[in-house]
């Protein structure tokens, strides 16, 4: 008994000196005051402070002027409350009791087994549409009664990357026509993945943290929260420079590398597509790029470095005050990187990625496939929208001829740069706009994923259109406008998925390009919808072209990732009468991609 007795004692002992100090640090303070004339404030703030607490509890009843009424309520406000320390320093140290990270479960009725029985039969399903998630190197740790797989399900990070492909790959085989049912059922599996994020950034050395912290941002990029999805990105990216992994090597080193690459994919692309700062600077990078193995990975991870140099010489904030002839410099190079890189594919994806044709044979591409051709068009495009930052005098020296083994012949003719770079831009927005239509009916969330590249294409051609409405290929850049618009209504009325504010906004940007179109060829019987006669197409061209890039335009109108055309995205929206009725961006955006529509509130308020 004494033994218990005496941690008391010497706690009590402690506390009396501490108070004891305190009561020394008023008197000091008491006299200063009193130098100053404050005597009777410094007096009763060191008499409640020496009070006990039934003398402090009855003084307090018995006053009538309140701690705001002091005579001098400069120097009162810098006193510091004393029964408030008094109360911190008295109290016992509060008994910190479980996990320091608790676990929330939004599906406490699914074990572990019946997430094996749902989740393992989805991962070829996953593995075709998200090769950033790596499925199929990882999904085998996770099969078995050993051990070693209870340990992976029981782990944080395990446990996020195993309810993250479950989402995933929900939503892949969800029918469209049933999403108002099933969204419900998928996004709780999404939120026992981001109930371990905590745990995940700060206390976890397994790379597969990282790989579960992809997945979550390849969710909810399929969803109208785009700043999530660039938290989860950047989390990754961090993560991943904290364990290491952009230095390669290791165990498991081929897998390291190739959860890092799908980090660094998604933060360079979080830089080019939001102006975001990326997390993984490209000087620290060791890791090799990806086996031939995994030969659309390898390629993302390629277009993922050339990403990072046109973001870096472009579209960063001192890349955005360069001269023209500094542009056009990095234009120049930009473009040479990119061809050349092109010209170093099998024939036929060199020609997929020019025309658009993903797929061969009438099969469905696959998402790989889509990816690539979409990232390398829409940073075609994003390189050659710098025309606008340029100055007119300059040209493009092209040679025009025919190859003869290493031989060039031909005639060498100069292009001004200003219609080179609107060609080029041209060409990458039809081939993405091809590419996006040739998927037939893609499941809501991946089209909503991929949505923002054929609506960047949509800005490019309607500003060409629109700066030159009298020449021939209007007509024709007027017709891949309305194939676009065209399936997205198909969409909306087939599958019974909600595009509506979207389909809204396109169509009416497409009827005042047409409107300008007939207008410039003198044409009188010009008819538009009612709504058009608000858009002004001069109006309309101004603030397209002012645009920082045609994708953030595009992800700010359907996302709520603040960035550099934010203000833009509301007037253009306001222009095409889609007033933003949400406090916070993502004007475009249906309903039934908000998380907060199933009661989650990770869109901030939407």
């Amino acid at each position: 008994m004494p033994r218990k007795e005496e941690p008391m004692r010497c706690c009590e002992t402690l506390v009396k000196q501490a108070v004891l100090a305190l009561e020394e640090r008023l008197a000091e303070m008491e006299t200063t005051l009193r130098r100053a004339g404050l005597a009777t404030q410094a007096s009763s703030y060191a008499g409640e402070a020496s009070m006990t607490p039934e003398a402090q509890a009855t003084s307090s009843e018995s006053s009538s002027t309140p701690a705001a009424q002091l005579e001098n309520p400069r120097v009162s406000s810098k006193l510091p409350d004393f029964a408030a320390v008094r109360k911190y320093l008295t109290q016992p140290a509060p008994v910190i009791e479980g996990p320091t990270f608790p676990r929330r479960k939004y599906t406490p009725e699914f074990d572990r087994h019946d997430l094996s029985t749902l989740w393992l039969p989805l991962t070829p399903s996953v593995a075709s549409a998200f090769p950033l998630i790596n499925a199929e190197c990882l999904v085998g740790r996770f099969q078995g009664d050993d051990p070693a797989a209870d340990a992976l399900f029981d782990s944080a990070s395990g446990w996020a990357y195993a309810c993250v492909s479950m989402a995933l790959g929900s939503t892949l085989k969800c029918l469209n026509q049933a999403a108002a049912a099933m969204y419900p059922r998928m996004w709780p599996w999404f939120m026992n993945a981001l109930a371990t994020v905590a745990e995940l950034t700060t206390i976890s050395t397994d790379a597969l943290a990282v790989q579960a912290l992809v997945g979550m941002a390849v969710f909810i990029q399929g969803s109208a929260a785009s700043s999530l999805a660039v938290s989860f990105t950047a989390s990754a990216a961090a993560l991943s420079n904290r364990l290491g992994l952009h230095r390669g090597g290791g165990n498991d080193g081929l897998v390291r590398s190739r959860i890092f690459w799908a980090a660094y994919i998604l933060d360079k692309s979080a830089a080019l597509y939001h102006g975001v700062p990326p997390a993984i600077p490209d000087d620290e990078v060791e890791a090799d790029l990806p086996s031939v193995d995994v030969f659309y990975l390898r390629l993302r991870a390629q277009l993922a470095t050339m990403q990072s140099r046109i973001h870096s010489s472009l579209y960063t904030a001192r890349a955005l005050a360069l001269p023209g002839p500094d542009v056009f410099r990095a234009v120049l190079e930009a473009e040479k990187m990119m061809d050349g890189w092109r010209r170093t594919l099998p024939t036929e994806l060199a020609d997929a990625i020019v025309d658009g044709a993903v797929g061969r044979d009438g099969e469905e591409p696959t998402g790989a496939q889509l990816d690539i051709v979409m990232t390398f068009n829409t940073a075609q495009m994003l390189v050659h929208w710098s025309r606008f930052r340029l100055e007119r005098d300059q040209a493009v020296s092209l040679t025009v001829g025919v190859k003869d083994g290493d031989r060039l012949t031909g005639d060498s003719i100069n292009l001004p740069h200003d219609r080179h770079c609107r060609l080029r831009c041209r060409s990458g927005a039809m081939a993405v706009i091809h590419a996006f239509c040739s998927v037939p009916a893609p499941p809501y969330m991946s089209l909503w994923r991929v949505v923002c590249h054929p609506l960047c294409a949509m800005i490019v051609l309607l500003v060409d259109i629109l700066e030159e409405p009298a020449t021939a290929p209007s007509t024709r850049l007027l017709q891949t406008i309305k194939t676009f618009t065209t399936f997205l209504e198909n969409f909306q009325h087939e599958e019974r998925c909600d595009l509506s504010r979207l389909i809204a906004a396109c169509t009416i940007m497409l009827w005042t390009a047409q409107a300008a179109v007939q207008t410039a060829r003198g044409e009188t019987d010009v008819v538009a919808p009612e709504a058009v006669a608000s858009a002004n197409p001069e109006k309309l061209l101004l603030l397209l072209r002012s645009a920082t890039s045609p994708m953030t335009l595009a992800q700010a109108l359907i996302g709520n990732q603040p960035n550099r055309d934010s203000a833009l995205a509301a007037e253009v929206a306001a222009l095409v009468a889609c007033p933003d009725s949400r406090p916070i961006g993502a004007t475009l955006a249906p309903d039934a991609l908000c998380p907060s529509t199933y009661g989650f509130n990770l869109d901030g308020g939407m």
